[in-house]
């Protein structure tokens, strides 16, 4: 039997919704996602490396008619020349799945990422901790968010009738039209998923949220002679005690928003490729009119 090979591949966009949209479509019985669910085949070199036998594993076990890779890094050509290149050698007859976000939003929550796997996990540990510091800094944070020329490093490559672009604030907004959208680009039936409740996945605000509560309740602890107290009080308390607590603090350590001069930059360097998003999709996008500089 010939290896298995992706018959969709969720390509992006980080931090647009991309995470949530694979776990709710993963609901379908005839639509799947691979595990991990971003394997990053095509554009890490170290995982390239590990050749196609390996990659077609990850799919050739997959109960499910219709299977999907939902690496978000392959539309970041700055960091990760190539992608779209090697996915069109190896997987020509894929349907690809796109999904943008407010690209000033998309760029400050891509930073907020970054900091999260360098608390979680050590990695990108030069992402500056000031975000008007990291957007100068960072060009990948801000290139990967001119969509546009994301999606000409595919159009080269694919028939753009293989390409769907799924805006994420839609998705929010009305998700059944988004899942019926999603269904039918990829032939199967929209029924099984316009019953569920919407996903929310992988949302980097919720990790400084933790991250303070975490930091309050070991501060909390550590307090000498509280420890006996806290025992003896019923977990019920002590919960309202931490939720005190963390409200007083402010309930999370998320670091500040960009300054309003920065964002007004961000604003002037999106809003060409923004236009040109919408020139190729044959429509506006009236949810990122705060994009107008």
């Amino acid at each position: 039997m010939a290896s298995r090979l992706p018959d969709f591949i969720m390509i992006g966009s980080a931090k647009c919704g991309t995470t949530s949209l694979c776990d709710d479509l993963d609901r379908h019985p005839d639509i799947g996602i691979c595990t991990p669910k971003e394997p990053e085949f095509f554009c890490r070199p170290e995982q390239y490396a590990q050749g196609l036998d390996w990659y077609t594993s990850l799919f050739e076990s997959m109960p499910k008619r219709t299977v999907g890779d939902g690496s978000t890094q392959y539309t970041n050509r700055v960091e990760f020349p190539g992608t779209a290149e090697k996915i069109a050698t190896h997987c020509p007859d894929a349907k690809l799945i796109m999904l943008v976000r407010n690209p000033v939003e998309r760029c400050y929550s891509y930073w907020l990422q970054k900091l999260k796997n360098q608390d979680n996990f050590g990695g990108d540990a030069d992402i500056p901790r000031d975000p008007d510091r990291a957007l100068v800094e960072g060009s990948y944070l801000v290139e990967s968010s001119k969509y546009i020329d994301e999606i000409r490093e595919y159009t080269s490559r694919f028939d753009p009738s293989q390409l769907c672009v799924v805006i994420f604030e839609r998705y929010k907004s009305d998700r059944a039209a988004v899942i019926r959208q999603l269904c039918a680009f990829l032939g199967e039936d929209p029924a099984p998923l316009l019953g569920e409740q919407a996903v929310h996945s992988n949302r980097s605000a919720d990790h400084f949220a933790t991250e303070q509560r975490t930091r309050i309740a070991d501060a909390i602890k550590s307090i000498p002679g509280l420890g006996a107290i806290r025992k003896a009080l019923p977990k019920q308390l002590r919960r309202r005690v931490l939720d005190a607590s963390v409200s007083v603090a402010g309930g999370s350590s998320a670091p500040p928003r960009m300054s309003a001069g920065h964002e007004a930059m961000l604003r002037t360097w999106l809003w060409p490729s923004v236009r040109q998003l919408e020139d190729h999709l044959g429509e506006p996008i009236p949810e990122w009119a705060s994009c107008r500089p």
